[in-house]
């Protein structure tokens, strides 16, 4: 069986779900495992069968690959039924096999999010990670294995009315819940989406680990409080032997909110993509563009013991290249460094993260990635 991990370098949004998919276009017979974040996730798949933006399946599913959404993912029923729908309209028909253990997140948790004082700041999606990991860490748990016990589903869920109980949001979510859990038992009833224990069927010849937000967001070493309340990197999967890691960064610098970044005073040459699905919203604000900071890269990989230990069989694929206007530039420890070809650049960025190998992505388009991975 061939391993793989796709990992974000940075703030995210730098093009996990375009390389996972090229992958599974490439392998044979590929699962995908979701390791981190949850419903937060936002990754855009451009092929000549459709554009989606995942949230809740893996990346891989319009090339027909599965979804794994492992335990350590926090899990959101009615998003995944909405998501379902959306790609059943589009011919798809998504396949998921839900961790028994994955906390879930109801009606009250997204509300709670998204009524914060303190989204902007803090830098919520406004989905209902957070919230979902605080109640679970108090001891009001209503794990994935719940949904497919009615009776136990519905003792839990008055237990929630208990713990939010005096809230002022509690009056506004008594129909949301009402609803939370029709679609719940919608859910369950669906052919193709499974609840299991924690194990990865063997019928498949490859799995591919596929990252939620990037490195400079973990829960341990990114920008406290910017961050998002999951590990990123390579903890979630430690115990598998992988083949190969694509480190994934776009060429230039990107954030949503108001997180700390730098190069904000440096002018950065780009063209407008009217394709960008990464724009502004309510919970996290703006999202900001500026030129790419090697020495943070270089933070988030020195960070992850096991991608300093992998060098060798790690690849770096930069993606939005197209997008740039030349020359290509970033900067290491304050100081502006340009280059005339989108190759020398990249063989730059290499050599500053001490990695041999690297792909440049000039498109969405998934048929020159898939040749080159």
């Amino acid at each position: 069986m061939g391993t793989y991990a796709v990992i974000g370098l940075a703030f995210g949004d730098e093009g996990k779900g375009l390389v996972t998919n090229a992958l599974c276009q490439s392998l044979e017979n590929p699962l995908v495992i979701r390791y981190s974040g949850g419903q937060q996730a936002g990754h855009t798949v451009v092929t000549n069968k459709a554009k989606h933006v995942f949230s809740n399946f893996g990346s891989g599913t319009l090339a027909d690959a599965p979804t794994h959404w492992s335990g350590t993912c926090t899990f959101d029923p009615q998003g995944t039924l909405k998501e379902f729908h959306v790609l059943k309209t589009k011919g798809i028909n998504p396949r998921l096999y839900i961790d028994s253990e994955c906390p879930v997140t109801t009606p009250f948790e997204k509300m709670i999010n998204q009524t914060c004082q303190k989204t902007l700041m803090d830098g919520t999606c406004g989905a209902g990670v957070g919230a979902t990991h605080e109640r679970e860490a108090k001891g009001f748990s209503l794990k994935a294995i719940d949904l497919v016990h009615p009776i136990v589903f519905n003792m839990k869920v008055e237990r929630l009315w208990d713990f939010y109980k005096g809230l002022t949001l509690h009056a506004k979510v008594v129909a949301k819940m009402t609803e939370f859990k029709l679609d719940v038992l919608t859910l369950m009833q669906k052919e193709s989406i499974h609840v299991l224990a924690n194990d990865y069927d063997e019928r498949f010849d490859n799995i591919i680990f596929e990252g939620s937000q990037g490195l400079l967001l973990d829960a341990e070493y990114g920008f406290y409080p910017h961050v998002t309340r999951s590990r990123t990197g390579t903890e979630a999967f430690r115990g598998f032997d992988v083949d190969r890691y694509y480190l994934v960064t776009r060429a230039y610098q990107t954030r949503h909110g108001n997180g700390p970044m730098t190069n904000l005073d440096i002018p950065l040459s780009i063209m407008n993509n009217p394709d960008e699905t990464n724009v502004a919203n309510q919970y996290q604000g703006l999202f900001r563009k500026t030129v790419l900071d090697v020495s943070l890269l270089k933070y988030a990989v020195e960070r992850d013991p096991r991608l300093v230990e992998s060098h060798h069989k790690s690849t770096l694929v930069i993606t939005c290249c197209d997008q740039l206007i030349a020359p290509y530039t970033f900067t290491e420890n304050g100081k502006l460094h340009s280059y005339r070809t989108l190759e020398e650049f990249a063989t730059a960025i290499c050599c500053r993260l001490k990695l041999q190998d690297y792909v440049i992505v000039n498109s969405p388009d998934q048929k020159d990635l898939v040749r080159k991975l």
